[in-house]
């Protein structure tokens, strides 16, 4: 009997030894930050081409399977907009009208009204912020493109009102869109920043445009970590020159991704573990840096994107 509870003694010890090097954040979060109305500091002249926005990729993924496969945040939506993040990545799926977040079948507990209103309470006290908001139909079972695209735009005008913006081009400057929520639509809608049209279905290496001429690095299933550093790299450069030629409108820079030959393979972590301490190393060797989206996001990769701006 000894044997045997020592055996699950030393199974616990070492299965929790494991789950604690899962951890990617391990930075409290302060109520309200310095970084919390960071965006107010900016000129309403600033074009949003040339800005350094930290985002977060899965924003609301919170949750996993045995702590395996589905979680790419340690931190909610609301200590996010705290910590400065201002690009949400959202993974919907409809329900007879009832949206839930989503990363791939699992669902994350948490309601698309719910994340509204977080979103809205935010606003409605950082009145000089502005959030980007990428939505993608994350289920084939969320009824017609029509359903979902009209359970989006209802849900959203129901709780966000006129903070609600679903120009079909993205805005010049950030003072066009102050105190707003601005939608990049990853599903078929006539509404929205158009970001389904020409997003390609596969992971590429290299980066590419949509049909509306926002560059976008997305390379996510991965042989190893250090062709991911590549792309990230190349997308840095490009935002940094982008800044000054305004060639494209915005540029999305995904540094998330899991390793083909990992298991699970959806896994997050790994790469977690190498792209975060990357970017804290790499970001400060750039003026701009676009849109820089991560897994596990936390106050130090924030703090990093928001300095690379002119306040």
């Amino acid at each position: 009997m000894k044997k045997i509870i020592s055996i699950v003694l030393i199974l616990f010890g070492a299965a929790a030894t494991f789950l604690s090097s899962l951890l990617i954040c391990a930075i409290p979060v302060l109520e309200e930050g310095a970084n919390s109305s960071w965006m107010a500091k900016l000129s309403d002249s600033t074009k949003i081409s040339a800005l350094s926005l930290p985002g977060s990729h899965d924003s609301g993924a919170t949750h996993s399977i045995a702590d395996f496969s589905g979680k790419c945040q340690d931190y909610g939506i609301k200590p996010q907009l705290q910590m400065g993040v201002r690009f949400f990545d959202i993974r919907l799926k409809n329900s007879g009208g009832n949206l839930r977040i989503m990363h791939g079948f699992i669902d994350q507990k948490l309601s698309y009204d719910t994340f509204l209103d977080e979103v809205n309470a935010f606003i409605n006290t950082h009145e000089k912020e502005t959030i980007f908001l990428s939505i993608k139909n994350e289920a084939t079972d969320s009824g017609t493109s029509e359903e979902f695209a009209s359970a989006v735009l209802s849900t959203s005008k129901a709780h966000l009102g006129e903070k609600w913006a679903a120009p079909r081009t993205m805005p010049t400057t950030i003072g066009e869109v102050r105190g707003k929520v601005v939608l990049l639509s990853r599903f078929q809608a006539d509404y929205g920043v158009d970001c389904y049209s020409g997003w390609p279905g596969e992971a590429r290496k290299e980066g590419f445009d949509i049909d509306n001429g926002i560059h976008v690095q997305d390379y996510y299933a991965l042989p190893d970590c250090e062709a991911k550093k590549a792309s990230v790299l190349e997308c840095l450069s490009y935002a940094n020159q982008n800044a000054t030629t305004g060639a494209s409108p915005f540029v999305l820079n995904f540094f998330s991704g899991y390793l083909e030959n990992a298991f699970p393979m959806s896994y997050s972590v790994p790469v977690a573990k190498q792209m975060n301490p990357f970017a804290l190393e790499q970001i400060k060797n750039y003026s701009t840096t676009g849109v820089c989206i991560f897994d596990f996001v936390n106050e130090k990769l924030c703090e990093a994107v928001i300095g690379r701006n002119a306040i």
